[in-house]
């Protein structure tokens, strides 16, 4: 009888461990997605981002993404949407810090290089794009959170520069599908501009706003 009782203990408590462990391998916002899949979103500023990820452990993922930025990386100061346009090519790193229960707090490493063009002006771009988000998973299709965003930017060219956003807000994914996922994320916070970076004329601190609804597809 106790034998029979550790087992079936030993086993509850493997699929619990499994269970907690795939949500976030496959979380997008809050983990460090183990399946190579193809990403990508719209909103502002990024219309639109598009990528691909896989995991190289079991706590690190690494991808490539394609950007396109129309508002100097989330800035809504100076009339600057439409008007700071980028290209940009980043490898974003997801790694997943913690893991307890129903928690999950991951950190997202995004360098990458780009053109941009705000006014006529040519410069390149330098991204060292980080964040951090903590997510509550309230079942095993539904992780909601939140987290803080700061995409600094370094501008070399006829605009130099640097941008330095603090952004913080909510942020949530849904399991609809075995590979299908959807996410979206709503941040706030001042973003910073300083030597004239990203077009916006001089050193200013403006509001910054991210907005975007994105889809993961896993193979």
């Amino acid at each position: 009888m106790i034998k029979k009782l550790t087992l079936l203990t030993a086993f509850a408590a493997t699929v619990g461990l499994t269970g907690s462990a795939q949500a976030a391998e496959d979380s997008f916002l809050f983990g460090a997605p183990q399946k190579p899949q193809v990403f990508g979103s719209l909103g502002y500023s990024g219309i639109p981002r598009l990528g691909y990820m896989q995991g190289i452990s079991p706590t690190v993922a690494i991808g490539g993404e394609f950007i396109l930025d129309i508002g100097a990386f989330y800035s809504l100061g100076n009339g600057v949407a439409g008007n700071a346009i980028s290209v940009a090519g980043a490898v974003p790193i997801k790694i997943l810090l913690a893991e307890e229960d129903k928690v999950t707090f991951a950190l997202t490493l995004s360098p990458g290089l780009g053109v941009g063009v705000p006014s006529g002006a040519t410069f390149f771009e330098l991204l060292l794009h980080s964040g951090v988000n903590i997510g509550y998973k309230a079942s095993s299709l539904v992780t909601v959170g939140g987290g803080v965003d700061i995409p600094v930017t370094i501008f070399l060219g006829d605009a130099s520069g640097v941008l330095f956003p603090i952004l913080f807000g909510p942020a949530a994914e849904f399991r609809i599908a075995p590979q299908f996922s959807l996410r979206s994320e709503l941040k706030l916070g001042p973003h910073i501009a300083a030597g004239g970076a990203g077009g916006l004329g001089g050193s200013t601190t403006s509001l910054g706003f991210k907005f975007n609804v994105g889809v993961n597809y896993r193979f």
